[in-house]
Order: C-alpha cells, then structure tokens, then sequence
C-alpha cells in the first residue's frame, strides 16, 4: 500500500477545510511516529490519556483510555487510515476494538505548532485541542494523569 496525500472528501468539508485560518502545515513524514497525550478533554468530560501510531503507508493505530485516580475506567483502540492537507491531517477510523465500522468520514485536525518531538493540534468538528509528544517504541502509557 502507497502513502495517502488525499482523500476525496464531500465538498462541504472541504470548503471547512480551505475556509480555515491560520495553521502550521507539516508534511506526513512528519507525522509518522508514535505520539502520546493527556489531560483533561471536555467530550467526554474526563481525563484520558492516548497514543497514537501513524504510519508512512497512511495507516495509524490509536489507544484512548478514561482515567480516573488512575485507574483505567473505559479502554478503546481504533485503526483505520490517514493523510495530510494543507492546513493539518486527519484521520478514517474504520475499526474500534478490532471491530469494523462503517467510515463517518475524515476527522479533520488543524496544526497549531508541531516539532520534532511535540505537536498541538485542534479538532475542526468540535474545537477541541490536544497536545502530545513524540514517543519511543515500547513506551507504555503511565498509570496516572499528569
């Protein structure tokens, strides 16, 4: 499988998606990785913590957990595809716990700031912002939210 640049996405979102201001562009390369955040996120009004797996062919793998006095109340893992545009990247999930879904569509993100080792970006559906870092291989996510 080749890497993804674009998706065919429904005229509506992509206007959304021109129509969108300032944002930091970055190129999937560097995307690829794997990344990991946390902290307080208002849907589902809880802390979670995730790591997410971009791959260079365009697929991710992404865990989320609800945490609460750390201890891990909801644990759910999603995979499906992902690529860049101009403004951000976005994401297909097209399984959920290994089961698979019907595609909604691309969840677009837009990038605020990204380096080699951190990344802050915005969802564009719900306004929702999120920070991670980059991770190594074999990191385990901790028990508690910082």
């Amino acid at each position: 499988m080749t890497a993804m640049r674009w998706l065919p996405l429904p005229a509506s979102l992509l206007l959304v998606l021109l129509a969108v201001g300032p944002a930091v562009a970055a190129s999937m390369q560097d995307l690829v990785g794997l990344w990991y955040g946390e902290g307080y996120q208002p849907v589902p009004d809880r802390d979670m913590q995730w790591i997410v797996e971009r791959r260079a062919d365009g697929t991710f793998e992404a865990e989320f957990r609800i945490v609460n006095q750390c201890q891990v109340e909801v644990r759910q893992v999603e995979t499906g595809r992902w690529g860049v545009f101009e403004q951000g990247f976005f994401t297909i999930v097209e399984t959920i716990d290994g089961i698979a879904v019907l595609p909604r569509g691309p969840d677009p993100y837009t990038i605020e700031r990204i380096d080699e080792n951190s990344i802050d970006y915005t969802h564009l559906g719900t306004g929702t912002a999120f920070k991670a870092r980059r991770v190594q291989q074999g990191f385990s996510m901790p028990a508690c939210v910082s």
